[in-house]
């Protein structure tokens, strides 16, 4: 991205382009990366015959990377650096981001809603929420501005990257209770791509209603309750209500138990769980 850059903006002036497969090639050998794999890479059959790859920038503060990837036209669809359309874009790349959903944990590493980068993500809603595609690839301009609209006027940030409990339904009660990661979302059914959690690590497409961010609820206990609250039917606002009531009840435990040993003369340290006011 450095090289890219570099050659991008300092020697725009002498013809250089981003976009184009000489600069991305010359890039890559500046940057030390295999040449031959990445020649390679650019011949696959979804590149192939394709000359210009808009240059996709992430908005990352620290590394000093800021940019804006979707732009919308006075008339046109969705475009990426204003050289191609969206769903061709993600058709080439969601592969990429897949195997990124799949490596994280491994990597140890989660999206945190309350991380440095919180503000970029939610500047970006109509980036994180676009990365994927019907199966066909195809959307239309409308499609996209109102499910795009809707989160954006949603509370809170969109779901992809987040922990998830499924809940409410009906056709597949089966599933209510289990947790999954949200990867994607399906502009064509407007549903989201839950990767479950388990053996079998089905994949699933549900709407956001059938959806509970967990992301921010660390407890395993507070997270094995409502997982049960949902298993028995319990969903929708009155989940919600459960979920509030519970970390309420957590944070409240947590201040009388610093209080009790505060007070407490010296020993208190043999105070057990069971003695701890419990305010469910």
């Amino acid at each position: 991205m450095s090289a890219l850059s570099r050659r991008h903006f300092e020697q725009g002036g002498q013809g250089e382009s981003a976009s184009t497969r000489a600069t991305l090639m010359a890039a890559a050998a500046e940057a030390g990366l295999d040449v031959a794999a990445a020649k390679s890479f650019l011949e696959t059959d979804e590149l192939k015959g394709i000359h210009s790859i808009p240059l996709f920038v992430f908005n990352v503060p620290q590394l000093g990377l800021v940019g804006g990837p979707f732009r919308q036209g006075a008339g046109t669809p969705f475009v990426v650096n204003g050289s191609m359309d969206a769903p061709t874009f993600l058709r080439i790349f969601e592969g990429v981001y897949e195997l990124f959903c799949q490596a994280a944990p491994q990597l140890g590493r989660r999206f945190d809603p309350e991380s440095p980068l919180a503000p970029a993500r939610r500047t970006d809603k109509a980036s994180s929420v676009t990365r994927r595609t019907s199966s066909s690839g195809r959307h239309t301009k409308a499609a996209s501005e109102d499910i795009v609209k809707d989160l954006i006027t949603t509370d809170g940030d969109a779901l992809v990257g987040c922990s998830v409990l499924l809940h409410g339904l009906t056709a597949q009660s089966d599933l209510n209770g289990k947790v999954g990661t949200a990867t994607g979302l399906d502009l064509g059914r407007g549903r989201y791509q839950v990767q479950l959690i388990g053996a079998d690590r089905a994949r699933v497409l549900l709407r956001s209603d059938n959806l509970l961010d967990l992301t921010t609820v660390a407890d395993s206990k507070i997270r094995e309750l409502v997982k049960d609250l949902a298993r028995e039917g319990v969903t929708g606002d009155e989940l919600r209500r459960h979920l509030r009531a519970l970390q309420a009840a957590e944070t409240t435990a947590d201040a009388q138990r610093a209080e009790v040993i505060a007070q407490s003369p010296v020993g208190h340290d043999d105070i057990s769980d069971e003695e701890e006011p419990m305010m469910f």
